[in-house]
């Protein structure tokens, strides 16, 4: 998210009730995004898989999850 947009959003809130909370809760999710983006830009090419393509296509990481996820299928035969 760029400046502007950071400032639309601290700006909106600190006009409602209870700013100083709600802005603390917001700067909490921009973190949050920001690193999430940060580390979509770091993976690498065969770090992520489709998966989970017979209720949605998906694309995971490579982590944890994915890997129990593959021993679901592995268990489930599939």
């Amino acid at each position: 998210m760029n400046f502007a947009g950071r400032f639309s959003i601290g700006f909106f809130i600190s006009n409602s009730n209870h700013s100083f909370e709600k802005n603390k809760i917001m700067s909490s999710f921009i973190d949050f995004g920001l690193a999430f983006k940060n580390k979509i830009i770091e993976l690498k090419e065969g770090d992520t898989q489709l998966t989970l393509k017979e209720l949605a296509l998906v694309r995971l990481v490579k982590k944890k999850f994915f890997q129990d996820l593959e021993g679901l299928y592995e268990l489930a035969g599939m």
